[in-house]
């Protein structure tokens, strides 16, 4: 199986434990796609795209999780998307992720996504 592995803490501030702000995720998309890593074309070519979450990271909010992961999460949907992304992360990362997804695809209750 083909895949790819992109270390988040490559594209972060070294101080940074909390991952927040829509135009910050934008901002990490920007950088990815700066090293030739664009979303779209990492899911042509690769099974799994593995995102490795440095340990650190102690949340991340649904602001820069939609400015980084959106438009994926939007044209694989929820079952592609978990299919194709695997996050390396602690289980809190993991379950915010899982509520994050459900915010981006308009399928999370009001009060998942004031509580995410």
């Amino acid at each position: 199986m083909s895949q790819i592995t992109i270390k988040l803490e490559d594209f972060l501030l070294p101080e940074e434990t909390s991952l927040v702000g829509r135009e910050n995720g934008e901002s990490v998309l920007k950088k990815l796609k700066d090293k030739n890593l664009d979303f779209e074309r990492l899911e042509k070519d690769y099974e799994k795209i593995i995102i490795d979450i440095p340990t650190n990271i102690v949340s991340i909010n649904k602001s820069f999780f939609l400015g980084l992961f959106e438009i994926p999460v939007q044209r694989l949907g929820r079952d592609g998307y978990f299919a194709k992304y695997q996050f390396n992360t602690t289980e809190h990362i993991q379950n915010k992720i899982k509520n994050h997804v459900d915010a981006a695809l308009l399928k999370a209750s009001q009060g998942d996504i004031l509580n995410a």
